[in-house]
C-alpha cells in the first residue's frame, strides 16, 4: 500500500477545513463564536479552517457537536447548504433505497481514512504542526 505525500495531506487538511469553514458559516457563527462553545482559541480555529493545523479526533467530534452535524459529514456525507450531494444522480435513482450500497460506501471509505491515516506516520514527520490547546 502507498503512503499519502505530504501534498496530498496538506490538501486533504485544506478540505477538511473549508468544510467545517462552510459549516460554521452556514450557522451563522463567527471563528470567535465557535471557539469559546470549544474552549478554545479563534486563531486555532482559523488554523484548522485554513488547513494550517492538523486536528486532533476529539477535536473534529467537538467541532461537529457544536455545528449539530455528524463528524463524518466533515469528510463526506451531508453538503454544507444543506443538501445531500444528491444532485448529480439521475432523477430514476434519487427514489431508490440505496440505504445497504450507502452503508457499504461509508464502511468503505471510513476503512480507506483509517488505512490511509496509519500510513502517514506523525504530523511532525510530515511537517505539518499540531494543534495546540
Amino acid at each position: 500500500m502507498g503512503t499519502m505525500s505530504t501534498t496530498s495531506y496538506q490538501r486533504f487538511l485544506w478540505t477538511v477545513g473549508r468544510r467545517i469553514q462552510s459549516f460554521r458559516k452556514s450557522r451563522g457563527l463567527s471563528q470567535e463564536q465557535l471557539a469559546e462553545r470549544l474552549d478554545m482559541d479563534r486563531v486555532s480555529i482559523g488554523y484548522i479552517e485554513q488547513g494550517r493545523r492538523s486536528p486532533k479526533l476529539s477535536t473534529l467530534y467537538a467541532i461537529a457537536g457544536v455545528l449539530g452535524i455528524h463528524v463524518y459529514d466533515i469528510f463526506i456525507g451531508a453538503e454544507p447548504d444543506g443538501t445531500d450531494g444528491t444532485e448529480h444522480v439521475p432523477k430514476r435513482m434519487r427514489g431508490a433505497d440505496h440505504s445497504g450500497i450507502q452503508q457499504d460506501q461509508w464502511n468503505l471509505q471510513a476503512r480507506r481514512s483509517l488505512l490511509a491515516a496509519e500510513s502517514l506516520g506523525t504530523d511532525k514527520e510530515r511537517g505539518i504542526q499540531p494543534e495546540s490547546r
